[in-house]
C-alpha cells in the first residue's frame, strides 16, 4: 500500500486534533480477526485520512478487505475517537455529567440516559459509540451547585462562577457589596 499525505491546509484546519490523537494511540484496537499488518495498514491509512472517508476508502482499494468493512470500521474509528476526545474535553473543563443523544434509529433505548461523567453508561460504554454505524452523540453538563444564600461570597469565589451559578446567587451577591461584606 503507498500512502501519500494529501492534506490541504484547509483539510488541517478540521481535522479535530483531539480526535485524531485518540485515534492514534487507540484506534482500531476492537479489530482482532485481522494480520496486525493490514490493521497497521489500515490505522495508518485512516489516520492519513482522518476527515476523509472517501480518500481512506480509495487508499484501501487494494488491501484485501471487502469495501462494506472498511466503511464501518471508519466509521467506527472517527466516531468514538471523537466521542472519547469529547469526553476528555468535558472532564478537562469540570463538566461532572453526560447524557446520551440517541441519533436516528440507533440505540434508542439509550436515549437521554444521563450519568456521572466517571461512570460508564447502563450499556457499559463510557460514550455514546453503540454499535457499527453508531451516530449517536454524548453531550455534558455541569450541575449547578446549590448555593446557601446565607454564605459570605469572596471576589475569587464569584469570579469562578459558572453564569448559571452567578445568576442564581446574583441577588446575595448584589446585597453583600452594597452592605460592604464583600470588599
Amino acid at each position: 500500500m503507498s500512502c501519500r499525505l494529501r492534506i490541504t491546509l484547509n483539510e488541517v484546519v478540521k481535522i479535530t486534533i483531539p480526535g485524531l490523537k485518540y485515534f492514534l494511540k487507540n484506534g482500531l484496537n476492537e479489530v482482532k480477526d485481522l494480520p496486525e499488518k493490514k490493521v497497521a495498514e489500515m490505522r495508518l491509512a485512516l489516520a492519513l485520512n482522518f476527515q476523509d472517508r472517501e480518500g481512506f476508502l480509495k487508499s484501501m482499494r487494494d488491501s484485501g478487505i471487502e469495501a462494506t468493512r472498511l466503511g464501518n470500521l471508519w466509521d467506527s474509528g472517527t466516531h468514538l475517537s471523537a466521542q472519547m476526545a469529547g469526553l476528555e474535553t468535558a472532564k478537562a473543563t469540570g463538566m461532572n455529567t453526560k447524557v446520551w443523544t440517541a441519533n436516528g434509529s440507533c440505540c434508542k433505548e439509550m436515549n437521554g440516559e444521563a450519568v456521572a461523567i466517571n461512570r460508564p453508561f447502563s450499556n457499559g460504554q463510557m460514550v455514546a459509540h453503540g454499535r457499527d454505524g453508531c451516530q449517536c452523540s454524548t453531550s455534558y453538563k455541569k450541575a449547578v451547585a446549590d448555593l446557601q444564600s446565607d454564605k459570605i461570597y469572596t471576589k475569587g469565589e464569584i469570579a469562578e462562577m459558572t453564569p448559571a451559578e452567578y445568576s442564581q446567587a446574583r441577588g446575595a451577591i448584589l446585597e453583600q457589596y452594597a452592605s460592604g461584606k464583600i470588599k
